[in-house]
């Protein structure tokens, strides 16, 4: 059924913007696939919170220079799992880093918030996709997992019922964790509804993991080893990534 999923290698010539909500984010659900895609391609990460003077953003940057990456913080203040991030801070945010860097494939969380649906995972799954058509970039995310189904002709993947519902569960999952519940009930159903009502094909692509080097990577954020730990991302030997097909 998988057979369609491909090697990040034909991935060439992008100029790439990974935008994830938090520190260590990136490592934790992508690390091998960036080590892929910046051999061939312009890799930029994006963290929307904290900042590079933060204990956090400090832990951030002593990786993203290991791996000879460059990373800018959106300075959002992270809110907790109990709120959204601020929408208007958020806005600002990805407005300045979309209009300097002219990307042409931002990659960032699932539409289900991931392993453990958190709020801002999904808010940034969701504004990622609206900023990408806008400054006409090739949307796209990465995954813990196959959540995506094969066509009949096997030539692309799309999300199927069953997979529309898990995600849609998820989503209600981290709404439920939100303490301003009524003020964002009417985001969390225009985000169902836009999942339900999405017929999008993309490409798939599955990465294997070098767990010992990606857990090396992880042991540098210090402040959030416990809490690392608890993902089974943390021990899983595959990544996965979805682009969407223009």
């Amino acid at each position: 059924m998988y057979s369609v999923m491909q090697n990040l290698t034909k991935i060439k010539n992008r100029k790439i913007l990974v935008i994830v909500a938090h520190p260590d984010d990136e490592t934790l659900w992508f690390f091998q696939s960036i080590q892929f895609l910046k051999h061939d391609n312009e890799v930029l990460i994006f963290c929307a919170t904290y900042s590079a003077i933060s204990k956090r953003g400090k832990e951030l940057t002593k990786v993203a220079d290991s791996l000879n990456l460059k990373v800018v913080f959106g300075h959002c203040e992270d809110t907790g799992i109990d709120h959204f991030l601020k929408k208007t801070e958020l806005q600002q945010a990805f407005i300045k880093v979309f209009s300097k860097y002219k990307i042409d494939l931002a990659i960032t969380h699932p539409p289900h918030g991931g392993e453990k649906p958190h709020p801002h995972h999904i808010q940034l799954y969701f504004l990622t996709k609206d900023f990408s058509r806008y400054y006409s970039a090739q949307f796209s995310f990465f995954c813990e997992q196959k959540l995506l189904t094969a066509s009949k002709n096997h030539n692309d993947l799309f999300l199927n019922l069953k997979k529309k519902k898990y995600i849609a569960y998820q989503i209600f999952q981290g709404y439920r964790s939100l303490k301003d519940k009524e003020d964002n009930l009417l985001y969390i159903i225009k985000c169902i509804l836009s999942v339900f009502f999405s017929f999008k094909s993309f490409f798939g692509f599955e990465t294997e993991v070098d767990i010992e080097a990606k857990q090396a990577s992880l042991a540098c954020f210090e402040s959030q080893q416990d809490v690392l730990k608890s993902y089974y991302a943390y021990y899983k030997k595959s990544e996965y990534l979805y682009i969407e097909n223009q």
